[in-house]
């Protein structure tokens, strides 16, 4: 099942579950990142990838909605407030989905 983080900066969350990730996984954790602002989802994308993870990186709703169809993440990062959703809202959809 995937964790759901909704916040601007939550490097602090991510890096203390990368323990138990290593611990539980066979393989990287997978972390898609969903963010509008370039500069902020580039950092975030760069750091999570030195530390181990494997990234996908989002600069809208919908291509990360059109991506929740066909695959799940370990770990979600993403904005609130996007320009064309609702993190929030991204969030209540896939917590319903019966492969969570």
């Amino acid at each position: 099942m995937p964790e759901f983080v909704v916040s601007e900066f939550s490097l602090h969350f991510i890096m203390e579950r990368n323990q138990e990730f290593r611990e539980n996984l066979s393989r990287p954790a997978r972390v898609w990142i969903l963010e509008d602002g370039a500069d902020i989802g580039y950092v975030l994308d760069y750091f999570l990838n030195k530390k181990g993870f494997e990234t996908w990186l989002y600069q809208s709703a919908e291509s990360f909605r059109q991506s929740l169809a066909s695959d799940l993440p370990d770990l979600f990062q993403m904005g609130v407030m996007l320009p064309d959703g609702d993190g929030m809202d991204l969030c209540r959809k896939p917590k319903g989905d019966p492969r969570c």
